[in-house]
């Protein structure tokens, strides 16, 4: 028994110093941005269902339809896009999150029910959220560090993509204060996730010029 625990102790040190490095920690702050700012995306339009739904002559389910497809389209995106992931490398993936979280936001503040849908459902639900949180949750729980550490790795990505809902939200609602219309907002989401996507890009481009190690190389 004390041989086994002797050599798992030796095992957890060797994942160490093999997987754990400054590089993954920068990788890893970069991928918590990315998500918290990928998570306040959907949340735009929460704060501001009612003027949403003056500004597009319709109900407030409308709006909250958009929100709701947003998630559900990011769960059922997130399955192909893990498979995806694992064949194309997962910060492709990633990469074509942000364009489309970004491209679905510039679609829904354009005006019109079916932009509004079509933005969040497919473009930031379906195939943004579920191309970046996919990638980024598995290089931050299995690849950018020790298994062994996976305790306090998930409760920080919890807590950086709810705070980036917080954000959101609290953001949508001071600029719809201040401009006494709804499309501010999602300027500015297109703007932070255009920091996302070029921060992808980084991302993807030192991975191409560095060649890091076969556990990043995706």
């Amino acid at each position: 028994m004390e041989e086994l625990i002797h050599s798992t102790a030796a095992l957890a040190r060797h994942e160490r110093s093999s997987v754990e490095s400054p590089a993954s920690w920068i990788v890893a702050v970069a991928v918590l941005f990315i998500l918290a700012v990928a998570f306040g995306a959907p949340y735009l339009a929460v704060v501001a269902l009612k003027p949403i739904a003056a500004e597009l002559g319709s109900e407030r389910s409308v709006p909250a339809l958009a929100t709701a497809l947003a998630w559900l389209g990011s769960a059922v995106g997130g399955l192909a896009m893990g498979r995806i992931a694992d064949r194309i490398g997962m910060r492709w993936t990633a990469l074509f999150g942000a364009v489309m979280i970004a491209a679905g936001l510039a679609l829904a503040a354009s005006g019109g029910v079916w932009r509004l849908w079509i933005g969040y459902g497919v473009l930031v639900g379906l195939l943004g959220l579920a191309g970046l949180s996919a990638p980024a949750y598995v290089l931050a729980i299995r690849e950018l560090f020790p298994a062994a550490e996976a305790g306090w790795r998930i409760p920080t990505l919890l807590l950086c993509s709810g705070s980036g809902m917080a954000a959101g939200s609290w953001l949508a609602g001071v600029l719809y204060d201040y401009f006494g219309f709804y499309a501010p907002a999602f300027a500015a989401g297109v703007g932070v996730n255009l920091v996302n996507l070029a921060l992808v890009g980084t991302l993807v481009y030192r991975q191409q010029s560095i060649q890091p190690a076969p556990s990043l190389a995706r």
